[in-house]
């Protein structure tokens, strides 16, 4: 049963991209597994922030680390994985 309100109205429902991750989603998105994303975590590769007490890795942080990544996998010629 759908939930109204007062004026017996249907509910708006916006659809709003995450801007936050639970530590489990994160690593889903990154295809590793959870205690990767931990060390990752730990090692402070990626940032986290604390959401009443909850830790959260921002979407912007994965963005961040993955972007982090494509230097170190191009070389001086551009040959990315030894491809060109």
């Amino acid at each position: 049963m759908a939930v109204t309100d007062a004026l017996n109205r249907p509910p708006i429902v916006i659809d709003v991209p995450n801007v936050v991750l639970t530590v489990e989603e994160a690593a889903k998105t990154l295809r590793i597994g959870r205690t990767s994303m931990y060390a990752l975590i730990k090692s402070g590769a990626i940032q986290t922030v604390l959401i009443g007490g909850l830790r959260r890795v921002p979407v912007a942080a994965i963005h961040s680390y993955v972007a982090s990544l494509m230097p170190e996998q191009t070389n001086q010629e551009g040959v990315v994985d030894g491809r060109s």
